[in-house]
């Protein structure tokens, strides 16, 4: 079972444990909400494109091979966060601005720029705690030729070059997790979907104290 199975067995498993999850903070027509992201995060990226003063933009500047899909959800996300307190309920995010951060630069090692390093602390004034959900490289194989479609950034690569592709993008998580100082708490996705359940209540309720 992958994230958004776990988050949703949460709610199945738990109903009295009151939570929001990223589809619930966004618009609910995905589709004009990918057009209206993209229109802003275009406008945006023009007037930055050649001296960033915003540091998400500076730090996507910096892997321009990176493609636009993490980019237009980074901006959405962090943009939601900021302008809306979200610290009075419990937010679960399956993809978290974390994560993103770490996507930007897809096959690469991430630079520590003072771009990142400025993004990240745009996150200290949000109440964040870090769920990371381990799996082998080989599971993260499998699930991918389950689900990956013609268009997607992994079609057509071979498992040695999937293989060099996610170790790439668990250090790059990794380095990011690390220069954030954010707390963490970490899950083996390699349990039972029950276990994992059970230990991701215990989590949100001892963040919720």
């Amino acid at each position: 079972a992958g994230k958004s199975t776990l988050v949703d067995k949460l709610r199945e498993k738990y109903p009295d444990l009151v939570f929001k999850t990223r589809d619930d903070i966004l618009s609910s027509n995905r589709v004009a909400r990918r057009i209206n992201t993209l229109f802003q995060f275009s406008l945006n990226l023009a007037g930055y494109k050649h001296k960033s003063e915003d540091p998400l933009y500076g730090y996507i500047n910096e892997y321009p091979d990176s493609g636009r899909y993490f980019d237009v959800r980074l901006i959405d996300l962090f943009r939601k966060l900021r302008i809306r307190n979200y610290n009075s309920s419990i937010l679960i995010l399956e993809e978290g601005p974390v994560q993103y951060l770490s996507s930007i630069p897809f096959d690469c090692q991430v630079k520590k720029s003072d771009n990142l390093i400025s993004s990240l602390k745009l996150l200290k004034d949000i109440d964040i705690v870090l769920v990371v959900c381990n799996c082998s490289i080989q599971t993260s194989i499998e699930r991918i030729r389950s689900r990956t479609k013609a268009s997607d950034r992994y079609s057509g690569k071979t498992d040695k070059d999937l293989f060099n592709l996610l170790k790439i993008k668990a250090d790059n998580l990794e380095a990011i997790i690390q220069e954030s100082g954010l707390q963490r708490y970490d899950i083996d996705m390699e349990k039972s979907l029950d276990t994992n359940v059970d230990f991701l209540y215990h989590i949100v309720s001892e963040v919720k104290q």
